[in-house]
């Protein structure tokens, strides 16, 4: 089992300008539509894994109750890991997830899903397996390492050094 440090870190917001229009020396960037998705798919996150799956997460800001997808090559989502895992987890009787913000793939096809904390319940790493399709693990994130006024918002993963960074705003 591979140890994970933890970071807590006050998030920095950096930009970056996508140059779009050719010049003599730069091709032009094409841009291409992958999906549309509706009212009822708010997209949030995404996470793209080693084997080219798409994942993203459905804020729950939106009210909806499922908060993670995958997309499929067709366009189409489907819930992601499966229905007991992909939907609010206070509407589920097992697994379920409150809300992700944070979401990225390793280089081991594990899905790192921050959940992030409230009033009910600490946050949490859930870590799926995509490869296995089988629940990794689960770390939780309570005091002291996080605060009252926490809010965890993103995480970044650094498997050179075995570390997951997470922003705590």
């Amino acid at each position: 089992m591979q140890i994970f440090k933890l970071f807590l870190t006050i998030m920095v917001f950096m930009s970056m300008t996508l140059n779009i229009h050719a010049s003599d020396n730069e091709p032009a960037v094409a841009i291409e539509l992958v999906a549309r998705f509706d009212v009822d798919t708010p997209p949030g996150n995404i996470a793209i894994g080693p084997d080219g799956r798409i994942f993203l997460s459905v804020h729950e800001f939106y009210s909806k109750p499922l908060r993670i997808v995958e997309l499929l090559k067709n366009g189409t989502t489907k819930p992601y890991p499966n229905e007991n895992w992909a939907y609010a987890a206070q509407e589920r009787q097992s697994g379920g997830l409150y809300g992700v913000l944070g979401l990225n793939v390793d280089n081991n096809g594990i899905l790192w899903m921050l959940d992030v904390s409230g009033k009910e319940q600490a946050g949490r790493l859930v870590a799926w397996d995509t490869k296995k399709e089988t629940l990794h693990r689960i770390i939780y994130l309570a005091k002291p390492i996080i605060t009252e006024n926490s809010f965890l918002n993103d995480l970044a993963i650094d498997t050179k050094h075995n570390a997951i960074y997470i922003a705590d705003t």
